[in-house]
């Protein structure tokens, strides 16, 4: 990071693993707090049918399962020490 922007090191750390498979790449974010994010993605266009194979692969399995999204970001989550 440019010292022109002035940040400062927290003195917090995640670790993230990431993983690829059959076009579906996923994080999982291990935070400091002890708790782990998980961030699942795909490509894809900005079409209603993309979102409703997204929704119907990925987010329908990951809610089905106890998954919850959650409000903050990972920029947010990541650097809450």
């Amino acid at each position: 990071m440019p010292t022109a922007y002035g940040a400062r090191p927290l003195g917090c750390t995640s670790k993230m693993h990431r993983f690829s498979d059959g076009g579906v790449a996923m994080e999982i974010w291990e935070l400091r707090s002890g708790k782990q994010v998980i961030e699942v993605s795909v490509k894809g266009q900005d079409t209603a049918r993309d979102l409703e194979t997204f929704q119907k692969r990925i987010v329908n399995p990951l809610l089905n399962s106890g998954a919850r999204p959650l409000k903050d970001s990972k920029t947010e989550l990541g650097s809450a020490c």
